[in-house]
C-alpha cells in the first residue's frame, strides 16, 4: 500500500504559488517566470503598483536534469532579469514565492 501511495503521489503534476508585488510607481507591462527553460514560463500581464498578483508554476519535468529559476520583468521599454534557486530533476525545492519588484527595479525573491 505504502508503494502505491509513494508511485500516485510521485506521478502528480505539482503547481507552486507564485505571488508577484509591483512596487513600482508605475504598471508592469508583464512579468514571466521560468523553471525548465524547456518548458512554457508563467506569464503575468498588467501588474498595477501595490495590487499583488498570483498564479501557480507548474513542475515541468521534460527533459528532465537540475537548473535554476528565472523572472524576467518588462515595463517601460525595460528587462530587468534575475536568475534564483534550484530544481532537481524538474522538481521544486519550494511551495510558494513571492517575487517583489521593488520600487528601485530590483527583483527580491523569498522562497517558502
Amino acid at each position: 500500500m505504502f508503494l502505491v501511495s509513494v508511485l500516485i503521489f510521485s506521478c502528480k503534476e505539482v503547481e507552486n504559488k507564485v505571488t508577484i508585488v509591483n512596487d513600482l510607481k508605475n504598471q508592469i507591462d508583464s512579468v514571466l517566470v521560468f523553471g525548465n527553460r524547456k518548458c512554457n514560463p508563467l506569464v503575468f500581464r498588467s501588474i498595477v503598483p501595490d495590487k499583488p498578483v498570483i498564479g501557480y508554476l507548474k513542475n515541468c519535468t521534460i527533459k528532465d536534469g537540475d537548473g535554476s529559476y528565472g523572472v524576467e520583468v518588462y515595463y517601460n521599454n525595460k528587462v530587468i532579469k534575475k536568475g534564483f534557486g534550484y530544481y532537481t530533476n524538474g522538481w521544486m525545492h519550494f511551495e510558494k514565492l513571492e517575487i517583489i519588484i521593488t520600487e528601485d527595479a530590483n527583483i527580491v525573491v523569498n522562497q517558502k
